[in-house]
């Protein structure tokens, strides 16, 4: 089975990750072939083509041709249009991509104009077409998102949450017109069918790295997952069954379980967007952490119903207390204490109120009335996706509508399958699974990108004309992405610089998304990463091939080695080391990126002596020298001094007791100092001495 790419060849992370999708890294088309709508979108295509080729040497700035586009408009634009275009120009020519990632303006600076009465919306829109509506240019939405932990392009398909978010940094009113079943990340059910039924709910458990997710995960569902995760984290975003009793009938959750380390921010927004109550689990001992902010601010963004689990309560420095009193700063107060949420103290390691928790879901659950439509054709979401070796290209999906019937067409973004096995969460063959329904599915033609929207079609002629408008429509899908990488050289225009090739292959779309995610926080001022392969699979013989010709880092991440791969890398003297815990991928990529630089070194003082005389010898001049503190060492590093100002820098060639050639000195001792480079001694010249210590590279 071939590998499946996610990103090829050539670009550089620190540029390219402000305008891209972390997990694909898609690529920014500047060459746009396409006719222009109306004169505004020429300016936005203009405006973002420059973001990209600014800094080459080839590129002229697009604001004269811009300008003067502008000058033939005036004439039909009022004096308010004028003046807004104007702001638009002067905004362009001023941004630059050497600054952008590191100083952005505050929103308070950015000039927007309140448009009159709301944008009225039917679901995603590209980053470019919300610009345009906004009035404002792409490149503020793209600061202003890379700032959020959302990278993106200006083709990037906007979900209702982001754009409720930009709306709401920008001042601006949007209005969501609800008619489709799909809207952006989320399927929405519409609530005028007669043929709604009750469905489980969908929780999702997230919290701080070692917070208890999973050992909660473990209780909930009777597993030992915790006891096998590399490096005690949790690393993949999975779905998970359980079924208890309430109120006298057994009924069912769906628990996803997602990565708590900042790496994997993109998982776990994705497990919000199809999660119908978010579990918050907290450290009593460790109270609120710098994850547990950023997911607390997520769910309240996206309007998620939250339940918060303080766990670890059975400790002897637990603090329940101070925990509430903290989420009370985000208005979040227990409904005992007259608020609105749900606080449950558990321990999921000694089993205390987990039967509360559970209870508390359902009753949450229950007031929600969380309903889907049995009977019609399925819709959901890629969890995550992978390359197996003998079945093939395989997605985890949760179907959220409909039901799902083995022999389904689904359409993906631009993927397609004919579904020829559906396994559930306990290794179970199913025929037909209906809403809030985790499962692995078997028959994509490629590995789907996670995260996306699936929907079932009636034929396979219907599906391949969808995936054939989609292909036209999104100028970033996933195959304009493999298919057109070289215009990415463009962003390598740095020549002093230097750049570390790295090779990617990984499990999952997950992992490559949280690596690349990881590589955007490593400083490359010095350094920059070059991707030139992000492949869904395992290491081939070509990839032996492409990591020697390129000299390149490879991170071969939970990922088997075949023992060809092991021969032909034998043969080229290359290393694989297999990756299975984040952390480690991170600190060897620094340390390679280190044995890059220019070593440095930093003198350290010695000794000291004074210069009493000076005699010719045949060889040169020999200064006659008392140490006054220290020593003198032969071959270490010397600055003469004469009058306080430095006259000389240089080695200390010799260094002689009477007529004894000596390898140092100590204080209290006369000598005779010669160096080769300076014959110029005089009475009361100062020697300072010195070693040079090679310190540790910074990047």
């Amino acid at each position: 089975m071939n590998d499946t790419k996610i990103i090829s060849t050539g670009f550089i992370v620190s540029d390219i990750l402000l305008l891209s999708n972390p997990y694909l890294l898609k690529h920014v088309n500047t060459k746009y072939n396409q006719k222009s709508k109306n004169n505004a979108s020429e300016t936005v295509e203009a405006e973002d083509t420059n973001i990209i080729l600014e800094s080459s040497p080839d590129f002229v700035s697009p604001s004269t041709s811009l300008k003067s586009k502008s000058r033939k408009k005036k004439k039909n634009l009022s004096k308010q249009e004028l003046q807004q275009e104007q702001e638009l120009l002067t905004q362009e020519d001023n941004f630059s991509i050497e600054t952008s990632a590191y100083s952005v303006k505050t929103l308070d600076t950015i000039p927007v104009s309140q448009l009159e009465g709301p944008i009225k919306l039917k679901g995603t829109i590209q980053l470019q077409e919300l610009a345009q509506l906004f009035r404002i240019p792409s490149t503020e939405i793209i600061k202003f998102l890379f700032l959020k932990g959302i990278p993106s392009t200006i083709n990037q398909l906007l979900d209702i949450s982001v754009i409720q978010l930009i709306a709401e940094a920008f001042n601006q009113t949007v209005v969501f017109e609800t008619d489709n079943l799909q809207l952006g990340d989320k399927i929405i059910t519409s609530t005028s069918s007669h043929e709604l039924q009750s469905r489980p709910p969908v929780i999702t458990i997230l919290g701080h790295v070692d917070h208890g997710k999973t050992t909660l995960l473990d209780t909930i569902c009777n597993t030992s997952i915790a006891n096998n995760e590399s490096g005690n984290i949790t690393q993949l975003m999975d779905a998970y069954e359980i079924e208890s009793s309430y109120k006298g009938e057994t009924k069912k959750i769906v628990v996803i379980d997602t990565p708590g380390h900042e790496a994997f921010v993109n998982m776990r927004v994705k497990s919000l967007n199809v999660t119908d109550i978010a579990i918050l689990v907290i450290s009593a001992t460790e109270g609120i952490k710098e994850q547990t902010i950023e997911i607390l601010e997520s769910i309240q963004k996206l309007n998620t119903k939250m339940i918060i689990a303080i766990n670890k309560i059975d400790q002897l420095n637990a603090d329940i207390d101070k925990v509430k009193q903290y989420l009370s700063s985000y208005g979040i107060v227990a409904k005992e204490n007259g608020g609105d949420y749900n606080i449950v103290p558990i321990s999921a390691l000694k089993s205390m109120n987990i039967d509360l928790l559970i209870n508390t879901i359902y009753e949450v659950a229950e007031e929600s009335n969380l309903q889907a439509n049995y009977h019609q054709k399925a819709e959901g979401t890629i969890l995550e996706s992978f390359l197996d070796k003998t079945k093939g290209p395989i997605a985890k999906i949760l179907v959220q509508n409909g039901s799902l019937k083995l022999g389904d067409i689904i359409v993906a973004g631009s993927f397609f399958a004919k579904v020829r096995a559906m396994i559930d969460t306990k290794n179970k063959k199913l025929t037909e699974a209906g809403p809030s329904t985790p499962l692995e599915v078997w028959g994509f033609e490629e590995v789907p990108i996670s995260g996306q929207i699936f929907k079932v079609y009636d034929n396979e002629k219907d599906a391949r004309l969808i995936i054939k408008k989609y292909k036209e429509e999104t100028t970033n899908s996933f195959q304009s992405s493999i298919t057109n990488f070289s215009n990415l050289n463009v962003l390598s225009n740095s020549k002093s610089i230097k750049k570390l090739n790295v090779i990617i292959k990984a499990d999952t779309q997950g992992s490559i998304e949280a690596i690349l995610n990881m590589m955007k926080n490593i400083s490359q001022e010095k350094v920059q990463l070059n991707i030139l392969l992000a492949l869904v699979g395992e290491l081939s013989i070509a990839d032996i091939k492409t990591l020697t010709t390129n000299n390149a880092f490879l991170i071969n991440f939970n990922v088997p080695i075949s023992f060809a791969v092991k021969q032909k890398a034998k043969q080229h003297n290359f290393n694989i080391k297999k990756y299975t815990v984040i952390y480690d991928v991170f600190n060897d990529l620094e340390m390679e990126m280190k044995k890059l630089l220019d070593p440095v070194y930093k003198p350290y003082k010695i000794g000291e002596a004074i210069v009493k005389t000076s005699f010719k010898l045949t060889r040169g001049v020999i200064a006659g020298c008392l140490v006054n503190s220290g020593k003198l060492v032969q071959d270490c590093e010397i600055e003469i001094l004469r009058n306080n100002e430095c006259i000389y820098k240089g080695k200390l060639d010799s260094l002689k007791k009477v007529k004894e050639n000596v390898k140092e000195i100590n204080a209290g001792n006369e000598c005779g100092v010669f160096t080769s480079d300076f014959q110029e001694w005089k009475a009361g010249d100062v020697v300072y001495a010195f070693n040079l210590v090679e310190e540790d590279a910074v990047l």
